[in-house]
């Protein structure tokens, strides 16, 4: 009943944030091709600073992660506004997408000719497909996740004690079926992983719940 419970309150957030994110990968995508037909091939220009890149996966996300933090606090208990920041959630999101693209990216200059448009174009649309599938996906769910469950975290009673609830999705993980028999601990303990709470790995969905519930 608490996974059904958390998964009610956390699916349509993260559903409404893949599609967000789609919509800035095409964006990106766009830009980066229109960059190009303007400098008449690649070159060192064609993506924006790094910082930049990342800022507009942070301006896509921020909001749909917070919306994710305000239900981690309501299913904790507590208010909306007791959600804590998620400013750091929003920016590993987006270093978690734009380093790799801006890597793959690169590799044009080594792999295509810098004045083939067509092979180009092809390049730059295969690194953007390589995200726009089940890749963003599972990050959107980390990420939302990880908002979720550290406001839930800061919303419990501060005597209170906390328990590792298993959801593995159908994949085995025994890391967390040991935070799991670790038993209910303090909260803001570290479970045996190391973590005070959920996701511990790419792809977990595990819940943090208080020790009666």
């Amino acid at each position: 009943p608490l996974l059904a419970q958390r998964d009610e309150l956390l699916g349509p957030v993260v559903s409404t944030l893949v599609r967000r994110l789609k919509r800035a990968l095409q964006d990106d995508q766009n830009d980066i091709l229109d960059r190009m037909r303007a400098g008449g091939g690649w070159g060192p220009e064609i993506l924006p600073p790094t910082d930049e890149h990342e800022r507009r996966y942070v301006t896509a996300a921020i909001e749909h992660l917070k919306n994710a933090a305000r239900s981690g606090a309501t299913f904790a208990g507590g208010k909306p506004d007791d959600a804590p920041s998620v400013d750091a959630v929003a920016s590993e999101l987006a270093a978690s997408i734009v380093v790799p693209l801006r890597r793959r990216l690169d590799g044009a200059a080594g792999s295509v000719d810098a004045g083939d448009d067509s092979a180009l174009i092809e390049h730059v649309g295969a690194a953007f497909r390589d995200w726009k599938g089940g890749r963003v996906e599972r990050l959107a769910g980390d990420q939302a996740l990880a908002a979720f469950s550290r406001a839930s975290l800061a919303a419990a009673p501060h005597a209170s004690s906390l328990r590792w609830i298993v959801d593995d999705g159908g994949t085995q993980c025994p890391d967390c079926d040991d935070n799991a028999l670790a038993g209910p601990l303090r909260r803001g303990e570290a479970f045996p992983t190391g973590h005070p709470c959920p996701p511990a790995h790419a792809g977990c969905r595990c819940l943090l719940a208080p020790a009666e519930a």
